[in-house]
């Protein structure tokens, strides 16, 4: 009788990759290693992540994963850690000085598509394809709670810090404001819908609403149709008068808001207890970037506020923010 050996194969290490597609560079502070003229990179290399000195062209540290290819990938505003979001739902935390895993949060059940850190880094949102969102606390190393309310894979979340809301938009065109004390979405921006709205039936549509803050007033929303939007929020309500453009234009945003919640189809309903309009809140549109015939594919805007950029599906352009300045 003659026995047959099979070989068994096992992974090897890779090699040969500079970054992967599959989440956006990040610029990273190594404060231990002070030389001014060193400019290094975080970038995603399939399950790892590769942090890159531009000067020197060296590899300096290796975050290594597991077995999940990492998605999206953000630094704290020490520039001391870095949280990664992998395809299986996992977010870690690693401390980019020596590239050792902090601690690992299991929230979701589908890829992690964004990370937010706080201004001071001790809490962390994490939103998903599985269309949630969840709030972290890093100092305690726990979950703090969860936000459900969007109807597609989240793009983009933003902390408000000033009146602890949290600002996230995702790929059913809408944009949601939650408050993180009452922990439920109080208002819904609903004036980005593109001709063909996400359903599940339509998930693979390439569709994304991409969203930056200016001066905490500003909201410039980059969907990747033809047109970018610009809202005033957060207006005080001494700054008009019942006959004011403003009021009459906010007043026509929220019937507008209100009638489009009534024929919303496929499940895209507010929530129940969601209010139309809080007294405190108010938003109006102010106009829109340059048209083109490109899609607006990101949106990023530099430390002083005073310039975005906008990444086209073919181009990048800068644009003054200044422009939008109400008189």
């Amino acid at each position: 009788m003659t026995t047959t050996q099979y070989l068994k194969f096992c992974p090897g290490k890779i090699f040969g990759i500079v970054a992967s597609s599959s989440a956006a560079i990040v610029p990273v502070n190594l404060n231990e290693r002070i030389n001014l003229k060193d400019n290094f990179f975080a970038v995603p290399a399939c399950e790892n992540v590769y942090i890159w000195n531009l000067r020197t062209k060296e590899k300096t540290l290796v975050l290594n994963g597991e077995n999940s290819i990492v998605t999206c990938l953000i630094a704290d505003s020490n520039h001391k850690n870095i949280a990664v979001g992998y395809a299986d739902g996992t977010v870690r935390i690693f401390s980019i000085q020596d590239g050792e895993c902090i601690v690992s949060f299991i929230g979701h059940k589908t890829a992690v598509s964004c990370l937010i850190y706080e201004n001071d880094s001790s809490r962390l949102a994490s939103g998903g394809k599985d269309s949630e969102i969840v709030i972290w606390d890093v100092i305690d190393e726990t979950g703090l709670f969860r936000l459900k309310g969007h109807k597609g894979p989240i793009s983009k979340c933003l902390f408000y810090q000033p009146k602890k809301l949290l600002i996230s938009s995702s790929k059913d065109t809408y944009i949601k404001f939650w408050d993180l004390d009452t922990q439920h979405c109080f208002y819904t921006l609903v004036g980005n819908q593109l001709e063909h709205r996400y359903t599940p039936s339509n998930s693979s549509t390439d569709i994304n609403l991409d969203i930056v803050l200016i001066k905490g007033t500003k909201l410039i929303c980059g969907l990747n149709g033809q047109k970018i939007r610009v809202w005033n929020i957060f207006v005080e309500e001494n700054d008009d008068s019942s006959d004011s453009p403003v009021t009459k234009k906010l007043k026509a945003n929220l019937q507008e808001q209100h009638d489009l919640n009534l024929v919303l189809d496929e499940g895209l309903m507010r929530d129940e207890n969601e209010e139309i309009y809080d007294s405190k809140f108010k938003s109006t549109e102010v106009g829109e970037l340059s048209y083109t015939e490109n899609k607006a594919a990101s949106i990023i805007v530099d430390p002083t506020e005073r310039i975005i950029a906008v990444h086209y599906t073919t181009f990048v352009t800068p644009k003054k923010c200044r422009k939008f300045d109400m008189k």
